[in-house]
């Protein structure tokens, strides 16, 4: 790709799912990972995760399922 070429990456950008990897735990994004973690360790059923578009819902949600280890079920 173009991109990939003239910005001399080692990767494609703009995947249509996000990357785990590039999870930036700001204040903000470590504040509601930790806030998902606490909910299920106190065996919360269902958390609603809400916010505008572009926010990192998406990444959260799979930073939050790349974070449980086997001992744990998930679905998405």
């Amino acid at each position: 790709m173009i991109y990939v070429q003239h910005f001399g990456l080692r990767e494609l950008p703009f995947g249509i799912t996000p990357d785990t990897g590039f999870f930036y735990a700001c204040r903000s994004s470590q504040e509601a990972l930790n806030t998902l973690l606490v909910a299920l360790g106190n065996g919360e059923g269902f958390i609603k995760i809400t916010g505008e578009v572009g926010t990192g819902k998406t990444l959260l949600c799979r930073k939050f399922l790349a974070t449980l280890d086997s001992g744990w079920v998930s679905a998405y």
